[in-house]
């Protein structure tokens, strides 16, 4: 564990840590002074994804759903907030010059739009479907703008592959934790007890980054 962080605080990084690792950079063959859309901003992924890509030399877009949250992602280093319930975001990407990159964690909903904001040669990463598990693919503009589709898990993986997706965060984020330049984002703690209110709280959509158990007591 990186000195000088609280223990629940660091038990909030690995699973959010691994999966924007994976997905940015390993699925998504992030390069320095790319741009990345991330959608649910102000989710733990989200928070730590914007963190990540602003600490690695990249520029970061990231959708929220209300004026709160939009600020609370820009405190994060977002260089653009976009309120998606207020304003088409693929337009609003397109106008600031596109994508490289987006991290969805919508799907259904969101697919043409996501399309649509990508530059050519984009890659999206699809790692949710709050959106739903489908909608209608234009491969017209897949192929015009050669675009690659990608879904990704971590819960399915051997045993092995996710040893190495550890290694591999442990190399990236270690450095980046120690020396500040990626800061925790834990929202609530909640007792193991309150495990019911810990879900509707979760599901309520007001937390801002990391929802975490504390199963000592």
């Amino acid at each position: 564990m990186p000195p000088g962080l609280d223990l629940l605080d660091a038990d909030g990084i690995p699973e959010v840590a691994a999966t924007a690792v994976l997905n940015v950079m390993l699925n998504g063959r992030y390069q320095e002074g790319e741009t990345v859309l991330v959608h649910g901003g102000t989710g733990g992924i989200g928070a730590f994804a914007i963190q990540l890509v602003k600490a690695l030399g990249g520029t970061v877009f990231a959708t929220a759903g209300r004026a709160g949250k939009c600020a609370r992602v820009r405190s994060w280093g977002a260089d653009a907030a976009i309120n998606y319930r207020e304003e088409e975001f693929d337009q609003r990407v397109q106008d600031l010059g596109g994508a490289d990159i987006i991290l969805d964690t919508v799907a259904g909903s969101f697919l043409q739009r996501n399309l649509n904001a990508l530059k050519p040669g984009g890659r999206r990463i699809t790692i949710g479907k709050q959106g739903g598990a489908s909608d209608t693919l234009d491969f017209s503009m897949l192929m015009k703008k050669k675009l690659t589709l990608f879904g990704s898990l971590l819960r399915n993986r051997t045993t092995e592959e996710k040893a190495r997706i550890m290694e591999e965060t442990t190399r990236i984020v270690r450095p980046l934790l120690e020396d500040g330049k990626i800061q925790t984002t834990t929202d609530r703690v909640f007792a193991l007890s309150e495990v019911v209110a810990t879900h509707a709280y979760f599901d309520s959509g007001q937390h801002i980054g990391k929802v975490l158990l504390d199963c000592r007591s």
